[in-house]
């Protein structure tokens, strides 16, 4: 009676539903990966501050935007020599150490940000990045000899814009008697103290100038305090003190405020939006565009030289409308066409309405002048292909071409249609399967799972997400993701379910391997010992590939024969006889792997002859499929293997490869 009911008085709902869904789905694919699948060009952004610096967050947020409008796929690294709370004594050789095990030879290009990491760069150029195109951005008091006569460097040099600035404090205080320059003894706040007082010296006749950069805080306090009335304060770098203890951005503007008595302005923006009066900026987003724009085109195969280096940056007007009022400052002095943050509303209540009143019929008439448009459209498009297919063909048309599972199923739990992927996915045919239900083709665990997630539909109406591990006898494990909306009748009572089921296996393994890298990486930098280093990388894999055992074997000092390193759930008899296995092409996969240097694939143990006179041991030890990956040192020698095992033939995925490569 039920499935009466819906196909008389339900099925034109279903159709909406399902069409509905079609264009949906896509979306929430969108929003939760990546459309370009795989990796694109490799490239590494090594930063010189830290995550949360509001200066590198902007230049990152910049580049970021303008590298997803390019339409390429690129897999960004980016590492943090975090040189504002440690100094690069510290900072550059465990840099260093940490990108040689990660290994740099593969990037395709490097943006380097701010002066210390193109200093790291330089000092490194021929051990860790030779013959790698690279774009630097943020660099203060730029000259060539910071790169030497390197043909394959470019980029965009940070200009601070001094002298637009002294004209600026002259034009918002005209009676002005000293600017003290204030910043740390970082090499870019001593860069930039250099840079402002030799733009100052045409201005010595209109106000004296006063550097402030060798100090403490105790120091600082004393110093601000003591400024005279007519003088302004201009704050460049300003992050640590000569006794290394560093502040944040929103840490050292609130000190500055507490503390001094006159007008403070910046050439920063993000200095600015924390509550300083203001100044002539080069925006952190902006040269993170710009800077993005030219990796985009060294990627498309534009020569470097077709690249000049830019010496000026582009800078507006910024301020800040809190600080006026703090200061007691005339706000009409400033310049026209400036950006003003937190400015006050001008606008009254009435007016706000009027304007929504008018945005929401604008867009109201959009909606309908669009829905009548696809209207016609869609009569159009019938109109076509009426004497070719009729609605049921063309539903099933739509469902065959997608390549998720999609199936309907009644509140009685039987299927009562599937598309193509679908029954791939089961392997049995729509006719096999209509009319059964999902015990008839699961195991006890998937059926549970699945009941579950539909009880909870068809209960409480709304739609149900659920991932799920379906195992295969034959082949890897997947990961299905499972998301289920209600049919509703034309009574408004739930007469069914749709289904779209995803294939996630990629990207729960790619998140995972990411976390387990992330995890061995801390252990390396915290200085454990490399036996239990390697022991929680083969952990670590175990746990994310059900049913995988992993050893890492090493060659002795004569390079030739294999002795066991570490294994975690290899037996021991295994790992015993195995012991001092003589290298050479045909014998196992692990020794096969450290003569030849390639990736060996044995499928089947049992069938495969490099594995002829392991047989029987291997049959022990209940071991069907080996995959081994050589291990190169930093010179390209071979230095040992890693292997993963399984209890049934497989051949590896482009997953497994990659996490192999990863591995060793």
């Amino acid at each position: 009676m039920v499935l009466t009911n819906f196909s008389e008085k339900g099925h034109w709902l279903f159709l909406v539903v399902f069409c509905f869904l079609l264009v949906l789905f896509p979306m929430l694919a969108k929003a939760e990966s990546d459309p370009q699948s795989g990796y694109g060009r490799t490239v590494l952004m090594l930063n010189s501050y830290h995550q949360g610096f509001p200066w590198s967050d902007g230049i990152y947020k910049g580049f970021k935007k303008r590298i997803e409008q390019g339409n390429i796929s690129i897999d960004l690294q980016v590492e943090y020599l975090d040189t504002k709370r440690y100094s690069v004594d510290e900072m550059f050789p465990l840099m260093a150490m940490v990108l040689a095990q990660k290994g740099t030879k593969r990037f395709d290009a490097i943006v380097v940000t701010d002066n210390n990491a193109l200093s790291f760069l330089m000092k490194y150029r021929q051990s860790h990045f030779a013959g790698i195109p690279v774009v630097f951005v943020g660099i203060n008091s730029f000259s060539k000899d910071l790169i030497g006569s390197d043909k394959l460097i470019t980029g965009l040099v940070e200009s601070t814009a001094p002298d637009a600035n002294f004209q600026l404090l002259l034009k918002m205080h005209p009676a002005l008697k000293e600017v003290v320059l204030l910043s740390d003894a970082t090499p870019t706040g001593l860069a930039e103290q250099l840079h402002f007082s030799q733009a100052a010296a045409k201005y010595a006749s209109r106000f004296s100038v006063r550097s402030i950069s060798d100090w403490s805080l105790p120091e600082l306090k004393v110093q601000l305090a003591a400024i005279d009335a007519g003088s302004v304060v201009f704050r460049l770098p300003l992050h640590r003190d000569k006794t290394g203890l560093s502040m944040s951005l929103k840490e050292s503007i609130t000190f500055l405020l507490e503390h001094t008595p006159v007008p403070i302005y910046s050439a920063w923006d993000t200095a600015i939006a924390e509550g300083l009066v203001g100044g002539y900026v080069a925006t952190s987003t902006l040269q993170g565009e710009v800077a993005a724009d030219y990796l985009l085109d060294i990627i498309k195969g534009k020569a470097i030289s077709e690249l000049p280096i830019v010496y000026v940056s582009p800078a507006e007007a910024v301020f800040n409308e809190d600080a006026f009022k703090r200061f007691a400052i005339d706000k009409s002095l400033i310049p026209q066409g400036s950006v003003v943050l937190n400015a006050a509303p001008t606008r009254s209540l009435s007016g706000y309405m009027i304007i929504a009143i008018v945005t929401l019929l604008i867009v109201l008439a959009a909606v309908i002048f669009l829905w009548r448009k696809k209207r016609s459209e869609l009569r159009s498009l019938s109109n076509e292909f009426g004497h070719v297919v009729d609605e049921t063909m063309l539903l099933r048309t739509l469902m065959d071409s997608n390549p998720d599972h999609i199936y309907a199923k009644g509140v009685d739990g039987r299927y009562l249609d599937c598309n193509q992927a679908f029954t791939e996915f089961l392997g049995h045919s729509r006719e096999e399967i209509v009319g059964r239900r999902v015990e008839d083709f699961f195991k006890e665990t998937n059926v549970n799972l699945t009941n579950e997630q539909d009880a909870l539909v068809f209960e409480k109406s709304e739609v149900a997400i659920k991932s799920i591990w379906v195992p295969h006898d034959d082949k890897a494990d997947q990961l299905i993701e499972c998301i289920k909306t209600p049919l509703i009748s034309a009574e408004g009572t739930v007469v069914g379910l749709l289904a779209v089921n995803r294939d996630i296996t990629s990207r729960y393994f790619e998140n995972a391997l990411l976390r387990q890298n992330t995890h061995v990486l801390d252990m390396l930098i915290r200085g454990a010992s490399l036996n239990n280093i390697f022991t929680e990388i083969i952990k670590g894999i175990e746990s994310v590939y059900v049913n995988s055992m992993c050893s890492i074997l090493l060659l002795d000092k004569d390079k030739k024969n294999l002795t066991h390193l570490v294994s975690h759930s290899l037996p021991v008899f295994f790992t015993d006889e195995v012991e001092g296995l003589p290298i050479g092409d045909g014998i196992g996969s692990c020794g096969t792997a450290a003569a030849t240097g390639r990736l060996v694939v044995v499928e089947d143990i049992q069938s495969h002859p490099f594995w002829r006179d392991f047989k029987e041991l291997a049959a022990k030890a209940s071991l069907t499929a080996c995959w081994s990956q050589p291990i190169f040192g930093s010179t390209q020698e071979i230095l040992g293997t890693f292997a993963i095992y399984h209890p049934y033939p497989l051949a590896p995925n482009n997953d497994h490869i990659a996490m192999m490569e990863q591995a060793a």
